[in-house]
């Protein structure tokens, strides 16, 4: 069987589908603790200070709407 490429948006659609567990929960699961797993947690996988401000927004049905990296708007959503 073949690989698949899936967004982490979708990822967390599915989990929070099949799940119905809080999309803070499943968030922060699929971003902080992967980088505590490479103990990155001072840079990256939160909205802190000190941390890279590379983060994508999405809406309640997680369809992305904006992404940011560096703290700058590199892609929105019409």
């Amino acid at each position: 069987r073949e690989g698949r490429i899936r967004t982490l948006n979708r990822a967390d659609a599915n989990v929070h589908q099949h799940t119905n567990r809080p999309v803070g929960e499943i968030v922060k699961a699929g971003t902080l603790k992967p980088a505590r797993g490479m103990g990155r947690q001072d840079r990256i996988g939160s909205i802190r200070p000190g941390c890279c401000a590379d983060f994508a927004v999405f809406d309640d049905s997680f369809h992305t709407r904006m992404t940011i990296v560096d703290g700058r708007i590199v892609y929105r959503a019409d």
